[in-house]
C-alpha cells in the first residue's frame, strides 16, 4: 500500500516531467505495487517468508539434533539458503564490511525491503538504464511521514529471529561439545557473540569438501550442513567402507523447491551397502505461510513414490496433506476468490477475476503465493475453507467417476459385451502404436445402494419443514452478509477519499482552485468505482438467491428422480439410473454460508453411488438431474420409493464404457472419465 500510494504518484510525475527529454521512469524490476500486482516482488516475499520460517525454526531444531549427536547418531542438516547473496548486497552497499560486527536480527532484512520499495530505473531514449534511489524529501509530506514512521519502527524492532540461522546451528553443535562441518558453497560467515545476538562479518575458512565429508563419516560427534552444493558426489551413508557406520539422520529444516534436489539429498545417507538404514525428519511449523510449501514438498514426493510403486495412497505415511495444487484445486481456488471479493481485491485480484478474461491456469499455486502477505488468521482461513471445499470437490468426482488424478483399482468382473475401434493406432511395439477400444461392457456393481428401509431411515432423520426453515435462513443471510459487504467497500471507499484530499492538499505548486479540482475529478473516479463495486454485489446476492429458491422449489426430501452420472453424459453414453432427494446439507458455522459452494443437495441412488453429495456450484448437474426429472409425476415419484428394493436387486450388475487400447488417445477423445486398473471375469488384469 505504501509503494502504490506513496511511490508510484511520483514516479508517474516524474515521468510525465521528463517524457520531453525522450526519457522513462519505471519501477525496478521487482519493486512495483508492493507484491500486488508484480510476481518479481511476490517471488521476493517467498524467499524472505522461506528464509524467515527457516529461522524461526533453527533454534528449536538445535536440541533435536544435539540429542541425535547424545545418543550416537549423525545428523545431516539439510536447507536451502544461506542468506549469503543478502549480506554479499550489503558488502556492495556500504553496510556492512569484514571484520565488522553487527546485530543480527531479521529486521535488517525489513529494512533492506523498506529500502528497495524506494528504488527506481531512468531510461533514456538510446534504451540506456540508470539505476536510482527515490529520496524521501521527494515523497508528499503524508508519504515522507509515513515512510520516517515505518522506518523508525523498523530500527526499534527486535524480533529475536536470527539473520544467519546457519551459524545459529554451528554454535549450538559446538557449545554443546560436538563438530559441525558445512557442506554449504558460503564464503562468508558470522562469529557469534556469547548469546547469538550479534556477530562479526569474517571469511569462511571453508576447506574442502571431500575432506569435510571424510571427517564427517570417519570421527563420531561430527553433524554436517548442506544445502544443493552438497546434493551430488558425495557418499555420506552407513557404509563399511567409512570407520564411523552409526546410523544416519535427516534433519530437513528447508526444502529445496527443486525435487531434483531434495532427492539427492536424501540420496546422500541412503545406499544400497549401508550397514544401518537413516531416518529422516521433515521439520515444519504450523504457520500457514509454510504449509504451502510443505504441501508443495508433499506433493512431488508422492508424485515420485506413485511413479516407483504405482500407488499414491501409499504415500500417505510420508505426508498427510490436502494437496489442492492441481487442476481441481485450481477450480476450487477459483470459486473462492469469486465468492470472497475482498480477499480478491486484497491480493490483486491474480486471476483477472474483475476482468474480461479470467485466468485460472495454474489458479491454485499462484494465489497460495499471494496470501502469504495477508494477516496469519486470513491465511489460516484460506488454507482451511479451500482444504474443505477441494476435499468436497474430490468426494463428488469420486461419486460420479470423474476423478482422473489416481489410477483406481476396481473389482468390476467385466465382460466385454461390444467392442469399437475409435481410433486406429500406427502400430509398433509400444502401447502408444495400439488402437483405442471404446468397450460396452458389465461389471459389478462396486457400492451396494441402500435397501429401502436405510432410504427412509435416511429421510426419517431430515427435519419437518427443512426446505422452508433454510429458505427464511437463506434470505436473512444473504440480506446480512450484503449489507457487511456494502459497508465494507463505503469505508474502503471513504478511506481512499481521504488519502487523496491529503495527498492532493500536500502537493506544492497548485493553487487552492487547481487543488479542489483535481480533489473532484479523483473522488469522482473513487465514487464511480464505488458505485460499481456496490452493484455487483447486489447482482450477485440476487442471483445467488434465485439460484437457491430454484432448488428449494424442486428438490424436495424423498422426492423420485432420474439422476444421471454427470452433467455432460455423451448421447450414447449415458448411465442414468433412479433414485430420491433426500436433503440439503449446509455448513451454518462458515462466516458466510450462503454461497453456492457450501450448500449440499444430497442424493440417494439405486446404483453404485449409493448417496452422494453435489454442491449448488455444480449446477450444470443439478439442472440435468431437473432436465431428466420434470416428466416424473407425483405418482411415479411415490413408485420410485415403493419399488426401491426391487430397483435395487436388478443392479448387481451395471452397464459402463470402458476405453482400452491407446488410453491416451482416448483420454484425448472423450475429454472425460477415469485411469482404472480392472478385473475382468477371467481374472486378467487390464488398464483402461
Amino acid at each position: 500500500d505504501f509503494q502504490r500510494d506513496f511511490i508510484n504518484p511520483v514516479l508517474e510525475g516524474m515521468n510525465e516531467d521528463i517524457k520531453r527529454e525522450g526519457k522513462q521512469v519505471g519501477m525496478r524490476k521487482g519493486t512495483s505495487q508492493a507484491g500486488v500486482n508484480n510476481a518479481p516482488y511476490f517471488s521476493r516475499v517467498w524467499n524472505i517468508i522461506d528464509q524467515l520460517l527457516l529461522s524461526i525454526k533453527v533454534k528449536e531444531a538445535v536440541p533435536l539434533i544435539v540429542e541425535d549427536l547424545k545418543a550416537g547418531r549423525k545428523p545431516v542438516i539439510a536447507l536451502k539458503s544461506t542468506m549469503e547473496a543478502m549480506f554479499q548486497k550489503m558488502v556492495e552497499n556500504l553496510e556492512l564490511k569484514k571484520g565488522e560486527t553487527i546485530p543480527l536480527d531479521f529486521s535488517h532484512v525489513l529494512k533492506r525491503g523498506m529500502e528497495t520499495v524506494m528504488k527506481y530505473t531512468e531510461t533514456d531514449a538510446q534504451g540506456n538504464d540508470v539505476k536510482a534511489d527515490l529520496n524521501p524529501e521527494d515523497l508528499t509530506a503524508t508519504g515522507r511521514s509515513r515512510y520516517y514512521s515505518m522506518m523508525e519502527k523498523i530500527q526499534r524492532m527486535t524480533t529475536g529471529i536470527p539473520i544467519s540461522p546457519i551459524d545459529i546451528l554451528r554454535k549450538g553443535i559446538t557449545d554443546a561439545g560436538f563438530e559441525a562441518v558445512e557442506i554449504t558453497g558460503r564464503h562468508t560467515i558470522f562469529k557469534l557473540n556469547e548469546d547469538g545476538s550479534r556477530g562479526e562479518f569474517v571469511t569462511n575458512d571453508r576447506g574442502d569438501k571431500i575432506k569435510a565429508v571424510a571427517r564427517f563419516n570417519n570421527n563420531p560427534g561430527v553433524a554436517a550442513i548442506v544445502n544443493r552444493a552438497g546434493s551430488t558426489g558425495i557418499s555420506m551413508h552407513s557404509s563399511p567402507d567409512f570407520l564411523d557406520v552409526s546410523q544416519r539422520t535427516m534433519w530437513t529444516l528447508q526444502n529445496d523447491l527443486d525435487i531434483n534436489v531434495v532427492v539427492q539429498l536424501f540420496g546422500r545417507i541412503y545406499r544400497a551397502d549401508q550397514l544401518n538404514k537413516p531416518i529422516y525428519n521433515m521439520v515444519t511449523s504450523t504457520l500457514p505461510a509454510e504449509s504451502r510449501m510443505f504441501m508443495m514438498n508433499a506433493k512431488k514426493l508422492k508424485s515420485l513414490d506413485a511413479n516407483t510403486s504405482g500407488n499414491q495412497k501409499h504415500s500417505k505415511s510420508l505426508a498427510d496433506v490436502d494437496d489442492f495444487l492441481n487442476k481441481y484445486g485450481d477450480d476450487v481456488v477459483f470459486e473462492y476468490l469469486k465468492e470472497n471479493p475482498d480477499i480478491n481485491r486484497r491480493i490483486g485480484d491474480p486471476l483477472n477475476i474483475g476482468g474480461k478474461d479470467p485466468n485460472k491456469q495454474n489458479a491454485a499455486h499462484r494465489v497460495t503465493g499471494k496470501i502469504q502477505i495477508l494477516p496469519s488468521r486470513m491465511q489460516e482461513e484460506f488454507y482451511r475453507e479451500v482444504a474443505e471445499r477441494y476435499r468436497n470437490d474430490i468426494e463428488y468426482r469420486n461419486s460420479t467417476g470423474t476423478n482422473d488424478l489416481m489410477v483406481t483399482n476396481e473389482e468390476l468382473d467385466a465382460v466385454f459385451k461390444k467392442s469399437t475401434v475409435e481410433i486406429e493406432g500406427n502400430g509398433g511395439y509400444s502401447y502408444f502404436g495400439d488402437d483405442t477400444v471404446l468397450n460396452e461392457a458389465e461389471v459389478n456393481v462396486t457400492r451396494k445402494p441402500f435397501t429401502k428401509a436405510q432410504l427412509e431411515e435416511q429421510l426419517e432423520k431430515v427435519p419437518d419443514n427443512h426446505v422452508e426453515d433454510l429458505r427464511a435462513a437463506m434470505e436473512k443471510g444473504i440480506e446480512s452478509q450484503l449489507d457487511t459487504q456494502i459497508r465494507n467497500v463505503q469505508r474502503s471507499s471513504e478511506e481512499a477519499r481521504a488519502l487523496w484530499r491529503q495527498k492532493i492538499e500536500d502537493k506544492d505548486g497548485l493553487s487552492p482552485e487547481d487543488k479542489v479540482r483535481e480533489y473532484e475529478l479523483k473522488k469522482n473516479e473513487i465514487d464511480e468505482r464505488e458505485s460499481d463495486r456496490i452493484n455487483n454485489l447486489r447482482v450477485v446476492s440476487q442471483l445467488n438467491k434465485a439460484k437457491f429458491n430454484k432448488y428449494f422449489d424442486f428438490f424436495e426430501p424423498g422426492k423420485g428422480l432420474e439422476v444421471p452420472f454427470t452433467d455432460d453424459e455423451q448421447l450414447g453414453l449415458v448411465r442414468m439410473n433412479k433414485g430420491v432427494f433426500v436433503s440439503f446439507d449446509v455448513n451454518m458455522n462458515k462466516a458466510n454460508p450462503w454461497v453456492p459452494s457450501n450448500v449440499m443437495l444430497k442424493f440417494a441412488t439405486t446404483d453404485s453411488r449409493k448417496m452422494f453429495r453435489i454442491p449448488v456450484s455444480k449446477y450444470n448437474h443439478l439442472d440435468a438431474i431437473i432436465g431428466n426429472s420434470y416428466h416424473i409425476s407425483n405418482a411415479q415419484s411415490n413408485e420410485i420409493m415403493e419399488d426401491w428394493d426391487n430397483i435395487k436387486k436388478s443392479r448387481t450388475r451395471e452397464t459402463r464404457y470402458l476405453v482400452t487400447g491407446n488410453i491416451l488417445q482416448g483420454m484425448n477423445k472423450y475429454k472425460k472419465g477415469r485411469l482404472v486398473k480392472f478385473s475382468m471375469e477371467d481374472g486378467s488384469i487390464v488398464k483402461g
